[in-house]
């Protein structure tokens, strides 16, 4: 069964491939906003300041899923969505 997470940080998944014949694949809810790859594409480094809130929030995302017992096997910038406020 897949367990279900509950955090602002943490996009819902809407389902998850259980189905041994077929490859594991999870679909997630539609959000509108952009990578954080490609913000830091787009205006370069952050400063401090800039990184402390997201760098914040994607812990706080990341010790939810632990807590849970998943781990994300992907983490990475182009993995970060950031949504406008």
């Amino acid at each position: 069964m897949w367990p279900r997470l509950e955090h602002p940080n943490i996009a819902n998944a809407i389902y998850y491939n259980e189905l041994q014949e077929l490859p594991c694949f999870v679909v997630m809810q539609a959000l509108d906003g952009e990578t954080l790859a490609q913000r830091l594409r787009r205006e370069g480094p952050m400063t401090a300041d800039q990184a402390r809130p997201i760098v914040l929030q994607m812990a706080a995302a990341l010790a939810a899923a632990h807590a849970a017992d998943i781990v994300h096997r992907d983490f990475k910038t182009s993995n970060v969505l950031l949504l406008p406020p």
